[in-house]
């Protein structure tokens, strides 16, 4: 419930925070072949602090599903993976948000996952479990479609023992999201 009110709360932000660099890209008084050469090399300025932001995050999603990671590079990844995504598109480069908001969700899952495990070592589950429910949660938050994140999740898990955390974060995520956005 928790990581649901979290992740909500991100994707109302990340929503925002995408509208107003695509309304900068659009006031940005450089000629429009330009834009996406002045994105990228803003997008190449994070990459070159943190490069799990390129690209589609595939790799480090699995490494975060595995419960590896510390919490503060996590917690990092989330606001940087925010805004390379939102320069990415609104520069006019190629992409898109499927795979970003998987990133941003099991990225913000597995810091809640890591936090909680530090503070509460006896009585949670593993960081993993955290960031798999996360990437349904932010998904289905930041689209407003909480059905497709608890689908999405249950299709990849096989496991009715998830289902339970997944619902209750997707359709708090949602609610959370939808209010503010």
């Amino acid at each position: 419930v928790i990581l649901g009110v979290i992740v909500g709360s991100l994707a109302a932000g990340f929503i925002d925070l995408h509208l107003r660099i695509g309304h900068f890209f659009k006031k940005c008084t450089v000629p429009p072949l330009l834009k996406p050469v002045l994105g990228g090399l803003m997008v190449g300025v994070i990459g070159i602090a943190f490069p799990q932001v390129f690209g589609n995050g595939y790799p480090f999603m699995q490494t975060v599903l595995h419960g590896h990671g510390v919490w503060y590079l996590l917690g990092a990844l989330v606001l940087m993976k925010m805004v390379a995504t939102s320069i990415t598109l609104g520069s006019g480069l190629p992409g898109g948000l499927f795979a970003p908001a998987l990133y941003m969700g099991a990225v913000i899952g597995g810091t809640f996952g890591k936090l909680a495990q530090l503070f509460f070592p006896h009585s949670v589950a593993m960081p993993g479990a955290y960031a798999l429910v996360g990437m349904g949660a932010f998904l289905s938050a930041a689209t407003h479609a909480p059905m497709t994140g608890i689908f999405l999740l249950f299709e990849m898990t096989g496991s009715y023992q998830v289902i339970i955390p997944i619902m209750l974060a997707c359709v708090i995520g949602t609610m959370i999201c939808h209010h503010f956005k």
